[in-house]
């Protein structure tokens, strides 16, 4: 019987970027999207470098590149280069301050910094290590499909006919992938 492993981690990543969205959709409404992005990239660091070390501290430092390597790589490099923009624009200040005067964002963006750039992206690279990369990046599409349900019934958005229709289409083309 063959494994899923791959589809099953690109399938969980599309959900966790769903999960995601939605809570930096909410983070975004209170304090606005750059300082959401600002703290979600800083947010998921501190959990990559917290498991990495854990990771790295029970393995010892193997031969191989696990995936949270990478991802770890990728969140520091991304909160290097937004914060040292924010600094540059004078903006740091600004955004500390207004994530401390409106603490209803910071449960929003913790949730969506693990579930997204943390889990989600990791996810996604042990995905397209233990898949096919054309399944594993079909699966990981998947989010919009996902975020209808969420935007008509938590969101309260109108969801019109070209929403749902291109929803049964992307459906269609994950049930084929695994028919074929």
């Amino acid at each position: 019987m063959p494994s899923y492993l791959g589809e099953l981690a690109a399938l969980a990543t599309s959900l966790c970027w769903t999960v995601s969205a939605t809570f930096f959709t909410l983070a975004s409404q209170r304090v606005g999207s750059m300082i959401v992005n600002r703290a979600r990239l800083v947010v998921a660091a501190l959990f990559l470098i917290t498991t990495h070390w854990l990771i790295l501290a029970k393995r010892g430092l193997g031969g191989d590149f696990p995936a949270l390597s990478g991802n770890l790589i990728r969140m520091l490099t991304a909160a290097a280069a937004l914060w040292g923009l924010t600094l540059l624009q004078g903006q740091a200040r600004a955004t500390v301050q207004r994530l401390t005067k409106e603490r209803s964002a910071l449960l929003p963006i913790v949730g969506g910094s693990f579930m997204g750039p943390f889990l989600g992206v990791w996810l996604s690279l042990a995905s397209i290590q233990l898949s096919q990369i054309g399944v594993a990046s079909t699966l990981m599409a998947l989010p919009p499909v996902f975020l209808l349900p969420v935007a008509r019934f938590y969101f309260h958005e109108h969801i019109g006919w070209r929403a749902v229709a291109g929803t049964l289409v992307a459906v269609a083309g994950v049930v084929l992938l695994f028919l074929v």
